[in-house]
């Protein structure tokens, strides 16, 4: 039994190893910050940047929501190069949090390596959301379209951040759907009861016991 769970053990080290030495470094990024700029549906705001890594799927950028928690709207991100778009992600403002990090992953993008690209931003919903910068060039091979850089972090996803970065947006979506659709929360809720109720019956079931009968000489 020990020897099967060090196993299992190992094996699951191995893997959160090998997950979290995919994360590259040296990609494009300003960690500072000096100013916020607020966010609008109809002028997205704009970063450039040179990739260094091929495999591009992950910017993170870090949002004010002006002190409310989960604000009510979608943040919409725009991967473009020089040919125009090549992702786009909806993320529901549920999952946001003020002055903290919003990673937005997208499939990768293969043979990014040296390719200017573009991250543009734009907010639509009921409360404000800005997108903290810097208001000077602190990051030299783009730069923001309001001036100076955003405080933004560029490279491959490192993929436990990534995965966890999946589970928070639907859970926040899910909130979302809840908040705007009282019906939609009734009927998941009893598709999740009912699932219980199938798994406890199917756990009570008896397992076939051995025949007593006397064997047949």
């Amino acid at each position: 039994m020990r020897t099967m769970l060090a196993r299992r053990a190992g094996a699951s080290l191995a893997v959160v190893v090998m997950l979290t030495g995919c994360a590259e470094t040296g990609e494009p990024a300003n960690t500072s910050f000096t100013a916020a700029e607020e966010l609008r549906a109809t002028d997205p705001i704009r970063q450039t940047f040179v990739a260094t890594s091929d495999g591009l799927m992950l910017v993170r950028v870090w949002i004010g929501t002006y002190g409310v928690p989960g604000p009510s709207g979608t943040l919409t991100a725009t991967i473009s190069d020089a040919s125009g778009p090549v992702r786009e992600v909806e993320l529901p403002g549920a999952g946001l949090r003020d002055l903290q990090a919003q990673s937005i992953v997208f499939e990768p993008i293969p043979d990014s390596a040296g390719r200017r690209f573009e991250v543009a931003l734009a907010w639509s919903g009921l409360h404000r959301t800005a997108v903290l910068k810097n208001e000077f060039d602190a990051y030299t091979d783009g730069e923001a379209s309001t001036g100076g850089d955003l405080r933004f972090e560029v490279g491959t996803a490192d993929r436990v951040a990534a995965a966890s970065n999946v589970v928070s947006s639907t859970i926040a979506h899910l909130a979302d759907r809840v908040a705007r659709d009282p019906v939609f929360w009734l009927v998941w809720l009893s598709g999740l009861v009912a699932l219980g109720v199938a798994a406890m019956r199917r756990r009570r079931q008896p397992a076939d016991e051995p025949s007593r009968e006397p064997a047949e000489p």
